[in-house]
């Protein structure tokens, strides 16, 4: 029989048995403050020693943590990894709680994942088409309930909040203006300059400002103060109506 001191709130004494296995007998605590030093003074004996199998024995332990669990893991990496078997004896209530709420034997098994299989484009076309469905169900039952709330609000007009109507009309419209005559002033600022290097190649440098306008004006302004708008006040609408609905 060996024995070795690591620091003093712990020790270990080291046999073999006569399978050809070590068993490992250890005393005081496996815990933060010890994992280092036990780790330090019992792996490299292990992996010097090879054995079989590895038996450790935790009827003197009087305290585990989490750290002390890992090194418990890690003893059995090493003894598997040198194909040898690990297991615990006179594994006291206090010890096999902590095993237990740590999910000692799932930690190092290998879980096998099973492959994801692909639907193939048809499957893929369905649901798509099934989704489009439903999104367009639930647009023409929005629809409905818009129109079937404004006849209500015509027959009676006092239903409608004024004030709650004016604030959400600014914040959809009045406080989007800045970032909307940003985006229309630079898209129109990079229509201005592709515009202007491909008409002088005609001598129609002239009509830049009219194509600039008319583009932006009738076409391009239109779309792009939908898209801001739906984007920013839609995510403010999103956001407003996430905690409500929580709380």
């Amino acid at each position: 029989m060996h024995s070795a001191k690591g620091q003093e709130s712990w020790c270990y004494e080291s046999s073999d048995d006569s399978k050809g296995g070590w068993i490992l007998h250890l005393t005081g605590r496996m815990d933060a403050a010890n994992a280092a030093s036990m780790l330090r003074n019992l792996g490299p004996l292990l992996q010097s020693k090879a054995p079989n199998s590895l038996t450790v024995d935790l009827a003197e332990v009087t305290y585990v943590d989490d750290f002390g669990v890992l090194v418990l893991i890690e003893l059995r990496h090493m003894i598997t990894a040198q194909s040898g078997s690990f297991s615990l004896i006179h594994v006291t209530d206090g010890v096999r709680e902590i095993l237990s709420l740590l999910h000692f034997d799932d930690l190092t098994e290998k879980i096998p994942l099973a492959g994801k299989q692909v639907p193939n484009i048809f499957i893929r076309l369905g649901d798509a088409t099934l989704d489009h469905i439903n999104d367009f169900r639930y647009l023409t039952s929005f629809t409905g309930s818009v129109f079937l709330a404004l006849l209500y609000v015509c027959r009676h007009p006092r239903s409608l909040r004024s004030e709650d109507t004016v604030l959400a009309m600014q914040k959809t419209g009045v406080d989007a203006l800045p970032i909307v005559g940003l985006i229309s002033f630079l898209l129109g600022l990079i229509i201005a300059f592709m515009s202007s290097v491909q008409l002088r190649q005609f001598g129609a440098d002239i009509y830049v400002a009219s194509l600039v306008g008319l583009a932006m004006t009738r076409e391009l302004g239109p779309i792009m103060t939908a898209i801001i708008v739906a984007g920013r006040s839609g995510t403010a609408f999103a956001a407003e109506i996430g905690p409500m609905t929580l709380s």
